[in-house]
């Protein structure tokens, strides 16, 4: 029989999974909103997914932001001792809570490109043959961008078990790794090669850094309409972000496994 108590605590949890579903919506309401105003007024630059810096920062912040939110149950002992209680795997929860979080971005996100995609076919015809192959590869890339900061969110949730330390883990791994990548590690190189410019690795190694990778992959910084209907992006770059994203799930997936109860 279930306890009073254990039975507040899963209302509780079941209220925050709601609360996912409100941050994904409304984020994506107001991108679509905004996006389709721009559409009726003529802008030149009306790109809803590759080259759109907005959508860029939407993934990102909802990936870390989204996964503090499933995972939020280890941020406190009672919450953390009640799911380990309960007579499921481990893994089940994991798996349950992670897969709750991607379905909350996918279908908004989704459901918007595909709005944006009919609209700009519908007001602007001359993006007709161009709209159908624009939507599924900007898809495929803010769906890697969103998948690379959730997992971010959910290794810096599972092994700091702190809120405000998994804040500080998020914000090292992301803008520590724009400054190893970008500033420490080439200044390093130079000191050990004389033609570092001739280098194309070391010149390119700012790539590695999560953010910087997801904005050469998603075309941002392109302005030329032809250059960004027809972007392909660079098989490098996504098997880069490939790596990155299976990488950052392993680690998460085993931290959690390492999770004992706190009492």
């Amino acid at each position: 029989m279930i306890s009073k108590g254990y039975y507040s605590n899963w209302l509780k949890e079941a209220g925050r999974g709601h609360l996912t579903a409100v941050l994904s919506w409304g984020a994506f309401l107001f991108y679509l909103m905004g996006k389709l105003s721009d559409l009726m007024l003529g802008t030149d630059d009306f790109y809803f997914g590759i080259a759109s810096t907005q959508l860029l920062w939407i993934c990102a912040a909802m990936g870390v932001v989204l996964a503090f939110v499933e995972f939020f149950y280890l941020f406190q002992e009672k919450k953390q001792d009640f799911y380990f209680s309960l007579p499921v795997k481990k893994s089940t929860i994991f798996w349950s809570r992670y897969v709750h979080g991607i379905l909350h971005f996918m279908i908004p996100f989704l459901i918007t490109q595909g709005v944006c995609a009919a609209a700009s076919a519908v007001k602007a015809p001359g993006l007709l043959p161009y709209a159908w192959q624009y939507l599924y590869r900007s898809v495929g890339v803010f769906t890697a961008a969103f998948l690379l900061f959730y997992h971010i969110g959910v290794l810096a949730a599972v092994v700091s078990g702190r809120f405000a330390s998994a804040v500080l883990t998020a914000a090292l791994i992301v803008f520590g790794g724009q400054i190893l990548f970008e500033d420490i590690l080439p200044g390093l190189a130079k000191c050990f090669f004389a033609s570092f410019y001739r280098i194309p690795f070391l010149e390119d190694m700012a790539a590695l850094a999560p953010f910087t990778l997801m904005m050469k992959l998603g075309g941002i910084g392109l302005k030329d309409r032809e250059e960004v209907l027809n972007y392909l992006p660079p098989g490098d770059l996504a098997a880069l972000a490939a790596v990155w994203i299976l990488l950052l799930l392993a680690a998460g997936i085993r931290a959690h496994r390492k999770r004992k109860t706190e009492t």
